[in-house]
């Protein structure tokens, strides 16, 4: 009866099914615009609150008041489209890049300079990043259970150098919900992990599913879990992967050392901190020697090429 009433007012002419998960982007803000609780829309009463409730959801989504912030169907049905490079950055906290952290990894001491090149480099330019840190996460070693990650804890709280401005700590649920403005809202997330496979957590699997950029950054520890676990998830959900190659850090070397090999057989691109400015500086556009600029009509500029040398015919755009 929903799809009927919506199609008397010429509101939706489609099936109304096809756009619920679309307008489930935001449920916390679309609750507050409309005053109603998540879901209890989908519920198959007819009574004219719910329909009131309905069309109001589908006139949100029609004018992009929601989805339209992100572009979803502009862009290939895209959650969020990034335009450019982004940084997933994977449990830099004191627990695994300090001397006195719980599950120490070894390596620490020469990631830590690139990871704070890379991150100033990202605050300058305004690159999106993606953050994880364990939560209370159990991890097994050498015969023994460490808990990595204790909420109130030093160890639970990121390096410094790690944290941006502008940032939005995301916790523990099962939720998978976005903030609906993206990353025009902060430029750093952070989602708090129970496990150190980044895609346990569906807020991020979410996330990483369905944004687009042109390429991911990826980088911090340990190797052998965290950074193995989201190169190949995120080359499984078909996005392009970068590895900062002195940007990562493992517990074991044997361990690293056999998922650095797992890694290296994908197609995937491997950086230094220090080219990834090189490699995503804005490209100037220069003219080609060949071509040169006059006024067309209405004072606007107009590309022209040059006839080649020895030729009898010149074509002019009018």
């Amino acid at each position: 009866m929903i799809n009927d009433t919506l199609r008397d007012r010429q509101v939706f002419s489609g099936d109304w099914h096809e756009i619920c998960p679309y307008i489930l982007l935001s449920t916390t803000e679309l609750c507050s615009k409309v005053r109603l609780c998540p879901y209890s829309y989908m519920e198959p009463r007819a009574d004219d609150a719910l329909i009131g409730a309905t069309v109001e959801c589908v006139r949100l989504f029609v004018f992009g008041e929601i989805i339209g912030k992100h572009r979803a169907f502009s862009r290939g049905f895209a959650m969020i489209r990034i335009s450019g490079p982004a940084i997933l950055d994977l449990n830099t906290q004191n627990d695994l890049f300090a001397k006195q952290g719980v599950y120490t990894l070894h390596n620490f001491a020469a990631v830590v300079p690139a990871l704070n090149a890379v991150f100033q480099w990202a605050d300058k330019h305004s690159v999106p990043v993606v953050s994880t840190r364990l939560h209370s996460a159990s991890i097994a070693d050498r015969g023994k259970t460490l808990v990595v990650g204790t909420p109130g804890t030093e160890g639970h709280k990121k390096l410094p150098g790690t944290l941006l401005r502008r940032f939005v700590e995301l916790p523990v649920d099962c939720g998978t919900d976005i903030p609906v403005q993206g990353f025009a809202g902060a430029q750093q997330f952070i989602f708090d992990l129970t496990d150190t496979d980044p895609f346990v957590s569906p807020r991020l699997d979410r996330l990483l599913s369905e944004a687009e950029a042109d390429i991911w950054l990826v980088m911090g520890g340990p190797l052998e879990l965290s950074v193995r676990m989201a190169v190949l998830g995120l080359l499984q959900r078909r996005q392009k992967v970068a590895l900062i190659k002195d940007g990562f850090a493992e517990r074991d070397a044997y361990e690293g050392e056999m998922a650095l090999r797992q890694i290296e057989s994908k197609n995937i691109e491997w950086l230094d901190a220090a080219e990834v400015p090189d490699r995503f500086a804005p490209k100037r556009r220069v003219l080609d020697p060949a071509r040169k600029l006059r006024l067309g009509r209405g004072g606007m500029p107009v590309l022209v090429h040059r006839p080649m040398r020895g030729s009898t015919k010149y074509r002019m755009p009018r």
